[in-house]
């Protein structure tokens, strides 16, 4: 099942192979299992460790470069990884929502 050694493992892997189709394909099974889990208090606490935003910030460093790639399968996994964590966005300034061109 879905223990902290199996997530310590896949981030080892992403972390020495980031941009390897088959490591991004076993991250996004990972976590898209952790997301689909049934919602029993375990495994919610299980949710919660594996998506937290301090893994998405250790990780993102080493998958940036993969959403440059020239091989497709390799951007399209590396999103799909990405979009398994929910983020908390600042919220902007006043000012900062107006997105209009001025020219």
């Amino acid at each position: 099942g879905l223990s902290p050694e199996l997530m310590g493992l896949l981030l080892e892997l992403l972390g020495t192979y980031p941009s390897s189709p088959s490591v991004l394909w076993a991250a996004d099974l990972f976590f898209t299992t952790v997301r689909q889990q049934e919602t029993s208090r375990q495994q919610e606490t299980l949710r919660q460790d594996f998506l937290k935003e301090d893994i998405l910030q250790d990780i993102f460093p080493h998958l940036q470069p993969n959403l440059s790639s020239p091989a497709g399968k390799v951007r399209l996994l590396t999103l799909r990884v990405l979009s398994s964590f929910k983020v908390e966005l600042p919220e902007l300034e006043a000012g900062e929502d107006d997105l209009s061109d001025t020219r």
